[in-house]
């Protein structure tokens, strides 16, 4: 009696610890299964978020590894400007209760670790090549989101932040042309 009786309460708090871990996971995928268009909102969420989280990485990087003070003004205004976006785009997240990313892609985290060999005139060909690349890819993900996005809110966020990722893209490729 005593050994099921402990058996019991065991399985009880096993129960009680595996519902404990799982219920915040459970709480974002209640309800009916998300749509396409919704699964797109996710999508943008999670690839802006990274996308921004990038750009502060690799800019904060710059600041130290640049030798041009071109292209430390640039990454000073990266780091200012997205983090500003970042937070941004976590509350709009929050707001549909979605979580905005906390860590870099995979891609990202491999690039910076390719920049951070790098230094001098080098670094700084190689960074600017990759933030006129972001910039483009995450112009074309702003534009895409403006059209097809379900929330009003993530579509304002798009419309708000195109023209800046579109200043940024001319001034990195204005950068390209004077290293």
């Amino acid at each position: 009696m005593r050994q099921t009786k402990n058996s019991l309460m065991i399985q009880f708090a096993l129960i009680a610890a595996a519902l404990a871990i799982g219920l915040p996971s459970l709480a974002q995928t209640t309800g009916s299964p998300a749509t396409p268009a919704e699964n797109r909102d996710v999508g943008f969420v999670q690839q802006a978020g990274e996308g921004g989280l990038a750009e502060v990485e690799l800019s904060q990087l710059a600041l130290v590894s640049s030798a041009s003070p071109a292209v430390k003004n640039f990454a000073q205004q990266m780091v200012d400007a997205h983090t500003a976006n970042n937070k941004e785009l976590t509350v709009v997240a929050a707001k549909e209760n979605l979580r905005a990313p906390t860590d870099m892609d995979a891609e990202h985290v491999r690039l910076k670790a390719q920049l951070a060999t790098k230094q001098g005139a080098d670094f700084d060909h190689a960074d600017i090549d990759a933030m006129r690349s972001d910039h483009k890819k995450m112009a074309t993900l702003l534009e895409q989101t403006q059209g097809n996005a379900t929330n009003q809110d993530i579509k304002t966020f798009a419309q708000k932040t195109l023209p800046v990722v579109r200043h940024h893209l001319q001034m990195a490729e204005a950068l390209t042309s004077n290293l």
